[in-house]
């Protein structure tokens, strides 16, 4: 893959594939959890949301193997009451399965796949409503014809797309990567660094752009990236290389 293929790219496979050997297990998996968070609301039994919570706990080290596999079987227990009753809400299966699949032997690629697989289908359900409102004929037409593939691809396409703005916060550019300078790294600026990967406060990343200015930095790919709107996850390539995480 190229530099220009990495920036461009619509679609996670190409570039997961890219990623293959050279990628960390946190990041990856923390990939993986940003996916199932944009589907969070989806995630309706408690249990499947702990999961996601739990498997970023463990990309960071802060949870043990048996805590891990504990909240992975709570989350398939969930899955299995559910397929016992028969319940199914739209895009659902694939949203549980996403989350299910956060296991210690997971697949990044998979997990974004059923992500966007439920949109998907969460698309083609709400056309499908929108034209029962119109008339039973032109349901039962649009149906038969399959008229919804349209919409039903057009929110996968959209998903991907918006997991591959994921994959370049997390992993920045891999042809091109950016060093850190030891003296960039004052008291000030790993101070801001802990408090914003501690808090989740992605909206103070501009501060430390200008502390790391402060501190004699002027790379613009890191500065421009602290600045910019996003989204930004835990694991953003810009954070992690001024924690020296990997």
């Amino acid at each position: 893959m190229t530099e220009q293929e990495w920036q461009t790219a619509t679609d996670p496979t190409p570039m997961l594939e890219f990623l293959r050997g050279k990628a960390s297990d946190r990041k990856l998996r923390l990939f993986a959890v940003a996916c199932c968070r944009r589907v969070w609301t989806l995630l309706e039994d408690k249990r499947h949301r702990f999961i996601v919570e739990r498997a970023e706990q463990y990309a960071d080290g802060v949870l043990s193997l048996a805590r891990m596999n504990k909240a992975v079987e709570r989350a398939q227990q969930a899955g299995n009451e559910r397929r016992y009753q028969g319940s199914e809400l739209v895009g659902d299966w694939h949203v549980v399965l996403a989350a299910e699949g956060l296991t210690i032997d997971f697949d990044a690629a998979r997990i974004a796949d059923n992500v966007a697989t439920a949109r998907g289908e969460i698309a083609s359900h709400f056309y499908f409503e929108e034209v029962a409102k119109r008339s039973q004929t032109e349901y039962e037409t649009a149906w038969r014809e399959q008229r919804d593939s349209a919409s039903r691809n057009a929110a996968d396409a959209e998903e991907k797309r918006s997991q591959t703005v994921l994959l370049r916060d997390i992993f920045g550019n891999p042809i091109r990567p950016v060093t850190v300078e030891p003296s960039w790294l004052t008291s000030t600026v790993t101070a801001l660094a802990n408090g914003i990967y501690t808090e989740k406060a992605f909206d103070r990343l501009p501060i430390l752009a200008d502390a790391l200015m402060d501190a004699g930095c002027s790379h613009d790919d890191l500065l421009n990236h602290l600045r910019s709107d996003g989204p930004h996850v835990r694991g953003c390539w810009a954070l992690d290389l001024v924690l020296g995480k990997t």
